[in-house]
């Protein structure tokens, strides 16, 4: 699955649920942020090369996107 923000994905991310045998069930969430910014549009060459950039994604990525997804999975 993957989250979007207009025309530009955000991130990808998978969820497993699984039915325990003392009748609980396990939710497991995994989360590539950033993995593959892709834009549209006239200039998405351009972009897309820019944004493919590990020093470009730390720039905007946010520092403490970890400790959000913790306190929204939890």
């Amino acid at each position: 699955m993957s989250k979007q923000s207009g025309d530009v994905p955000l991130q990808k991310e998978a969820q497993i649920c699984k039915m325990n045998i003392d009748g609980g069930i396990e939710l497991r969430s995994r989360f590539w942020i950033g993995e593959e910014i892709r834009v549209r549009g006239l200039l998405r060459k351009f972009f897309n090369l820019l944004l493919s950039k590990p020093s470009v994604k730390r720039k905007i990525i946010p520092k403490n996107i970890g400790k959000h997804m913790f306190r929204h999975c939890a």
